[in-house]
């Protein structure tokens, strides 16, 4: 560099992380706030004159962590900037700096994407001057948006921008197109729009937006939001049609899970005021919204209203809503600085922007078809609308809890003391899935407190109150409930409700007061007055009847303490088979339980349940515990038969249980069996059955799968006997079996295993044995296709060995012959498979005629299900001077019949073709 006034001036230069702001103050022009960067190691060229002054820079500039001033109070999301490389020529004056091509590419941190980028224009060195930039790109990765906004983008914008003005009121300034951008999930397609951001003015101005989005079409003619404490904003509107699934989408990238979903039909019309406070907006509109929901659960099907606002209040007038199958009309108008008094306002209602001087007036009216109709003994789910409430309607609907719901109500007065009365009912309700008359209830609300004075089911069978504050976090309560003879026939099931002739009437009390919030420790009591209830039952062409009362009245007194009958006191329940009592030791609910069932049970009373049970004599004595806590219940029930009363003998008989079908019935049974929450105990089971045997079985059952623990049950059988025991092909037959079997497992189906000894088997009758093959097969095949071929869920897997040693007997039409067998019972209960032989030790069988069996093996080769074995039989017949001999192969299904003579032709030499 020369110091004479002509001199050339001819440098390389290297910008070592050189701050924008410091190179444009070097260059006389004092707080830079256009944008910031820094620029990064490169080579430049720098070449022009001392006098007078001019400089020509050309080369590559890479701009690192390109940024706006405002962007650091948005948020700390997306905190890298942009890199930036351009192939730059630019000229210095004395004046101003300018920037004649600026070329090159632009990429958002984190992304491979790299978007074309062109910068034109003047930075002059007087802040009235300001600077004048343009910048170009066809197709700007969206990405680089998501530093700006804090929001992330996607997409490819053609956009074109300019800052310019004086360096102390610059302005942001251009436009951009997408055929496909989005920003923060909120999907947008063929967007338009153009923008101005003042930055001295800390706000945006969109000029026009117009895109398509979930189906419908947004525009936004203008909207001016500030990045002041209070966002203030102001925006014309024109959207419709647009899907609650693409706004749900949107809000789930958001918040980064499902949150709000809303989907608009229609909206139209002018807001002002501050963004986050949506009970101050100015303006009007006309609304219809649809499939407005939070976090999964549903809260409006459909809402219609208008919308005014300005500096005294907000008016929504004419509303109508639906929540699925409830429409109801509804109005909300809001007057500032109207209230008198000063109750506080709960802090999410004071940020959204009502304040104790807010007065509030608000109606809820229920809309009916209006058309009566009769009372009948179904359920119409149609009109159920209970299971169109948010939150808990899934709930009654599963439990089978339904009704037509009526509400009317008008509130008014300051946000935090609303005040009005509540008239409902419940109409044509059904519990459990059973009808019964309608509830209605009437009260008042105070403020945060609901006063339900009075609510009573028909018939005032059930009247009673209701009292909560919801303003005070424990939710202080109290109630009062009186049932008089009440139907409980819905509690009980549909089993019991289906009859008409059945009853159930109920009498208690129950006043409880405390704090939902902690509920458990709430005070009252609970008396129990009186049940009377009778069950009917139709087994065959005989009517039976099953009492179950009690008229004791026993109070349960209610305490944080403990939960206790009133003097140690049963519950005693009685009928023509019970005789049963609770009684309670310390109870602490929730944490502890103590209840304690003692009784006894007549076994007669199988006989009044069901048509399948033909002996039933004796009593059982029934003691059970509920011990733990109400979330990890533990119990126990343990049977015993009652034991022989010296003192009573005419009221006492040994228990004995017979079965339709597998008779003789058990007989002198003796048992010791415990019921638990995981596990059934057999402490002893011992019973005859048949002249001679004896069955006994003892062990554990589990029912843990995650137990470590491993089921072992042991059955003993000792030449048990089966009369009239129904068998397939055989028609019926009587058997005496011994074994030991072993029953394991943690859950269904369970494993059987063990081995199984005929000691006799015996069926003799007077029927065709092959007509009972061909039908059984048919029934079979029959089965299987009215049942589409689904096999019933099985309980037992099973792996047991059966033998028979000449120990059985089949006498029919067509067979009469002594069998042996071998066989593998394995597959399950509902598709049991057979693997192994039966064998002819002796006998004959009949063809026309009488044949005598020479060698017959039916073999189960393959487990298959219906079983199909293979067949290898074979007998002979003489008939003078022949000898003739009969063989059946194939299998059951496809069997193959040859028949020989010996000598094969008469004496003239005719074939035979009748003997």
């Amino acid at each position: 560099m020369s110091f004479q006034k002509d001199a050339l001036i001819d440098f390389e230069v290297q910008p070592l992380d050189l701050p924008m702001k410091d190179l444009m103050s070097m260059l006389q022009v004092e707080d830079f706030t256009a944008f910031e960067s820094t620029l990064a190691k490169t080579n430049l060229k720098l070449t022009g004159q001392i006098q007078p002054f001019h400089l020509a820079i050309r080369g590559p500039v890479i701009f690192d962590d390109l940024t706006f001033p405002f962007v650091k109070n948005l948020g700390t999301s997306f905190l890298a900037p942009p890199h930036c490389e351009l192939d730059a020529v630019m000229k210095v004056t004395a004046e101003v700096f300018t920037i004649e091509k600026g070329e090159g590419d632009c990429q958002a941190a984190g992304h491979a994407t790299k978007s074309p980028l062109s910068i034109r224009g003047s930075i002059s060195y007087e802040t009235k001057q300001g600077m004048n930039l343009s910048v170009e790109s066809k197709a700007l990765d969206a990405n680089l948006l998501s530093h700006f906004t804090k929001m992330p983008s996607t997409g490819v914008i053609n956009t074109a921008v300019r800052i310019g003005g004086p360096y102390d009121d610059l302005t942001i300034k251009g436009g951009a197109q997408s055929p496909e951008f989005s920003i923060s999930g909120f999907a947008f397609n063929q967007l338009i729009t153009d923008f101005k951001l003042p930055i001295a003015k800390d706000q945006v101005v969109i000029e026009n937006f117009a895109a398509r989005i979930g189906g419908g079409k947004l525009s936004i003619p203008r909207f001016t939001l500030g990045f002041g404490e209070t966002l203030p904003f102001s925006m014309d509107i024109d959207a419709s049609r647009i899907s609650s699934e693409a706004i749900g989408a949107g809000f789930t990238k958001l918040t980064g899970k499902p949150s709000l979903r809303l989907g608009v039909e229609s909206l139209k019309g002018h807001f002002e005021g501050s963004l986050l406070q949506p009970f101050r907006y100015e303006g009007q509109a006309q609304i219809h919204l649809r499939d407005l929901g939070f976090e999964g659960e549903s809260l409006l099907s459909d809402l219609r209203t208008s919308f005014v606002g300005n500096k005294s209040g907000q008016i929504l007038r004419d509303g109508i809503l639906r929540i699925d199958r409830i429409d109801a009309r509804f109005n909300l108008e809001s007057a500032y600085g109207k209230a008198a008094g000063n109750v506080p306002v709960p802090a999410a209602l004071s940020g959204l922007g009502l304040d104790e001087k807010t007065r509030l007036k608000i109606g809820l009216h229920t809309i009916h078809d209006g058309k009566d109709k009769l009372r009948t003994n179904t359920i119409d789910e149609s009109e159920n609308q209970l299971s169109s409430l948010p939150y808990v309607g899934k709930i009654l609907a599963e439990q089978k809890i339904g009704g037509r719901l009526d509400l009317d109500t008008d509130l008014e007065g300051p946000v935090g003391r609303l005040q009005g009365k509540i008239d409902g009912a419940l109409q044509r309700p059904f519990l459990f899935g059973l009808p019964v008359p309608a509830i209605s209830f009437s009260g008042f609300l105070d403020g945060t407190k609901l006063q339900l004075p009075e609510f009573r089911h028909a018939g005032n069978s059930l009247v009673g109150r209701f009292n909560i504050d919801f303003g005070r976090p424990e939710l202080p309560y109290d109630w009062y409930i009186y049932l008089k003879q009440f139907d409980a026939r819905a509690v009980l099931g549909k089993f019991f409700a289906d009859d008409a002739r059945n009853y159930a009437y109920l009498t208690a009390e129950w006043t409880m007061t405390g704090h939902l919030k902690d509920f458990w420790k709430s005070r009252g009591e609970l008396v129990f007055i009186d049940l009377k209830s009778k069950l009917h039952r139709n087994l065959g062409g005989r009517t039976t009847a099953l009492e179950l009362n009690s008229s004791q009245s026993v109070r349960i007194d209610i305490s944080p303490e403990k939960w206790a009958f009133e003097g140690g006191r049963p519950l005693k329940f009685h009928g023509d088979f019970f005789d049963i009592q609770i009684s309670a030791g310390e109870n602490r609910l929730p944490d502890k339980l103590d209840l304690r069932l003692q009784g006894s049970v007549k076994l007669d009373i199988l006989r009044s349940f069901t048509g399948l049970v033909e002996t039933a004599r004796g009593e059982l004595v029934l003691d059970g515990y509920l011990r733990g806590s109400l979330s990890a219940p533990e119990y126990s029930m343990r049977v015993q038969e009652r034991k022989l009363d010296p003192f009573n003998i005419k009221e006492w008989n040994p228990v004995a249980l017979g079965v339709v079908n597998y008779g003789p019935a058990l007989s002198s049974l003796s048992l010791d069996i415990e019921v638990k929450q995981d596990r059934l105990v057999v402490h002893r089971f011992r019973a005859n059955k048949g002249r001679e045997g004896t069955i006994e079985v003892t062990g554990t059952l589990l029912f843990d799968q995650t137990g470590k623990d491993i089921s072992h049950l042991l059955i003993n059988l000792d030449r048990i006997e089966f009369n009239r025991l129904q068998i397939p092909v055989l028609k019926s037959a009587d058997a005496v079996v011994s074994g030991d079997l072993t029953l394991s497992g943690n859950d269904f189906p369970f494993n059987m295993s063990g081995n199984i000894k005929l000691d006799r088997f015996q069926s003799i009758g007077s029927f065709d044995l092959r007509r009972e093959i061909v039908a059984s097969l048919y029934d079979t095949k029959l089965l299987n296709n009215t049942t589409g071929g689904v096999a019933a869920k099985p309980l037992v897997n099973l792996d047991i060995g059966l033998s028979a040693d000449r120990s059985i007997l089949v006498k029919n039409k067509t067979i009469e012959a002594v069998l042996s067998a071998q066989l593998r019972i394995r597959g399950n209960d509902a598709q049991p498979l057979l693997l192994g032989q039966i064998i002819a030790d002796s006998g004959t069988f009949n063809y026309r005629r009488a044949f005598k069996i020479t060698q017959a093996v039916v073999s189960f080769d393959e487990p298959v299900s219906p079983p199909n074995p293979r067949l290898d039989i074979s007998g002979e017949a003489i008939i003078n001077p022949y000898k003739v001999t009969i063989q059946v192969g194939g299998d059951l299904q496809t069997p193959k019949v040859t028949l020989a003579s010996d000598p094969p032709t008469r004496e003239d030499g005719t074939a035979i073709t009748n003997l």
